[in-house]
């Protein structure tokens, strides 16, 4: 299948990460994938939700939202108290939970995506907040589906609208998945396919892991 952007079915859009993006939040990172962008900042709170007060470990969660003007259409400004937002800011914070360890964490609370969190990591270590690192994993995550008879990795606006099945996979770089989901928009899939799918996606996230740890060292 000939993609728009002339990659090829098995490849990631270009990705950067650039740490450090905004000017009074060291924990801010760039991450692009071709055309699309997000800021990801890592905020520290020195305390936890209500049900975990005197467990002695932390939290990790997510708050994601899509800015005015970041679709083709105006994007209206999403409840984050309900909605894809939502939907979406669960899955990122279950998956970067898998990847800490809460109890190192303490009771602090922190909000995130994941080289910010490595940075987040790398702030309390250097502040001495923490004993060691409470990283005890790395998470990635990226898309992969079926469009028309092609299986493709990381799909863009044009593709993920048009796909007959839709996944995201999430993975931890030491081996196991975190979450998959997959969805038939036009026609089911096969157990074959959907192993084929999780393969393919397992080889972008591995890119993936190679693009964060440049992010931190850098």
């Amino acid at each position: 299948m000939a993609r728009e952007d002339k990659r090829s079915c098995n490849q990631l859009r270009p990705v950067r990460i650039t740490s450090g993006y905004l000017r009074n939040t060291p924990e801010s990172v760039l991450v692009e994938f071709g055309n699309t962008a997000l800021i990801c900042t890592a905020t520290l709170e020195e305390k936890v939700p209500p049900f975990l007060k005197g467990q002695g470990k932390g939290w990790v969660t997510a708050e994601y939202g899509m800015l005015p003007r970041s679709g083709l259409e105006r994007v209206p400004r999403e409840n984050f108290k309900g909605g894809r937002s939502l939907e979406i800011s669960r899955l990122i914070g279950r998956s970067l939970r898998m990847s800490a360890d809460l109890k190192i964490l303490g009771e602090r609370t922190v909000t995130v995506g994941w080289v910010a969190l490595g940075l987040a990591d790398k702030k309390l270590f250097r502040q001495k907040l923490i004993r060691r690192s409470f990283l005890a994993d790395q998470a990635a995550a990226v898309s992969v589906g079926i469009c028309g008879r092609s299986l493709l990795l990381d799909l863009c606006y044009s593709e993920d609208s048009s796909a007959d099945v839709d996944m995201n996979v999430v993975a931890l770089k030491k081996g196991g998945l975190v979450e998959v989901q997959g969805t038939a928009e036009k026609i089911p899939y096969t157990i074959g396919q959907m192993d084929k799918m999780v393969s393919l996606a397992l080889s972008g996230i591995k890119q993936l892991f190679a693009e964060q740890d440049r992010a931190l060292k850098g």
